[in-house]
């Protein structure tokens, strides 16, 4: 939808999106963008692949999103390219991440079917989640990222 789109920057954080299949490249290559969508209902959603990858602004918590996934969600490039949050928001969403994935939908994740590969760009992380990181890496996930922010 706003893919290429080099200056969008509005507020859509009240758009409903419960019935949306396919978020997957919503904001390729949109530079500018920067906006909260963490309250974003992509339950329904089957792929955020490209969603947000080479989104260079963008800095938002999105921890909500991992408790409300689809547990065979495609995330391939999910944020990639040169995509980088700030150290404080990548801890929080693979916190979550974990937690969700270790923990609340333990079960269900263990039936995942799509291929466990993650991509959040340039994103580096710290030492409050590299439990976190090494936890879903050990259970086979392929994480790509910016490395641990020394």
């Amino acid at each position: 939808m706003f893919s290429r789109a080099y200056s969008f920057n509005q507020d859509i954080s009240n758009w409903n999106l419960s019935k949306v299949i396919n978020t997957g490249g919503v904001f390729n290559e949109a530079p500018s963008f920067n906006q909260d969508i963490s309250n974003w209902d992509i339950s329904q959603s089957i792929t955020l692949d490209y969603i947000l990858n080479d989104c260079k602004a963008f800095d938002q918590d999105l921890s909500k999103w991992f408790a409300k996934m689809q547990i065979n969600v495609n995330l391939f490039n999910f944020m990639g390219g040169v995509t980088k949050l700030s150290t404080n928001n990548y801890d929080n969403m693979l916190n979550a991440f974990w937690l969700d994935y270790n923990t609340t939908r333990k079960d269900a994740w263990a039936g995942r079917t799509e291929a466990k590969i993650i991509s959040f760009g340039l994103s580096k992380y710290s030492s409050k989640s590299a439990t976190a990181r090494a936890g879903l890496i050990d259970a086979g996930w392929v994480i790509t990222d910016g490395g641990l922010n020394s």
